[in-house]
């Protein structure tokens, strides 16, 4: 449950409805009778101790986990019942905690796998129009990857192999392909893992434009500085359920926040 009076969720509709969801295996409850919500926008940063059920949860949103109990909508339609791919197509997309790209095609092609989701995702009789060739959707695939990639500040790399360039570039190579499925929603599980303090302010930033352009996020991350610093709302998870939700410059201040998850001598970061 979250602390009385922190919880900001915006009085819009959401774009994401999580609804008492659980999933548990066997008698671990990794995720407990959870409800969130995110409208358009929305940047909210979830954190919690190991094993508190952060990974479980997003795995559970974009059906890469199957739940016990509850109930999933995006922007109005459930989907708790669909696959992985299905949801991708309802406009769900999500990075992972190691890097997934694959090292013999370039960056481009790397992000065209996500240009492709955004294809299906299209309606189709407006697409039949403009497709009158193989040649014509590749170029429209192409285009909407170079737009993702231009997106993140990478244009200039698109011929470049993902496999040479330094990790940071290859986290922003992934939030391109993701990007360029056009979602309503990005999960980003730890994507500034192993970074430099440059690398993880840079990310932040990238992440902060995201969400000002509309876009509804969900990061993951232990660095709660930079949680802090770049998400106005904070959901803290632990034992499978979410016990504070809010402000993050005054969730990280909460006793119940500081015994739980943050040893009892965090201090938040000055307002900048």
């Amino acid at each position: 449950m979250s602390e009385p009076g922190l919880d900001q969720r915006a009085h819009r509709e959401p774009v994401l409805d999580v609804d008492q969801v659980s999933v548990h295996f066997g008698g671990v409850k990794a995720v407990h009778e959870l409800s969130l919500a995110l409208a358009d926008g929305e940047l909210v940063g979830l954190v919690g101790p190991n094993g508190s059920g952060k990974s479980t949860l997003l795995g559970a949103i974009s059906r890469l986990t199957a739940i016990n109990a509850g109930q999933l909508s995006i922007v109005g339609q459930r989907y708790d019942h669909e696959s992985p791919a299905a949801a991708a197509r309802l406009g769900i997309a999500r990075t992972f905690q190691t890097v997934r790209l694959l090292p013999r095609l370039s960056v481009l092609d790397n992000v065209m796998l996500g240009s492709n989701q955004a294809f299906r995702l299209e309606d189709g009789t407006r697409w039949l129009a403009r497709l009158t060739s193989i040649r014509s959707r590749e170029r429209l695939l192409e285009q909407s990857a170079r737009d993702a990639l231009d997106r993140v500040g990478l244009g200039y790399l698109a011929r470049a192999r993902p496999g040479g360039l330094p990790y940071g570039l290859q986290r922003k190579v992934e939030i391109a392909r993701a990007l360029a499925s056009d979602p309503k929603l990005l999960l980003l599980d730890e994507p500034t893992a192993g970074m430099s303090r440059t690398e993880r302010d840079e990310i932040g930033a990238l992440i902060s434009q995201l969400s000002r352009e509309g876009l509804a996020e969900i990061l993951v991350e232990h660095d709660v500085t930079m949680m802090v610093n770049a998400c106005p709302r904070l959901v803290v998870m632990s034992q499978g359920q979410i016990i504070a939700d809010g402000d993050a410059r005054s969730v990280v201040r909460l006793p119940s926040v500081q015994e739980a998850y943050l040893g009892g001598d965090y201090r938040a970061p000055a307002q900048s």
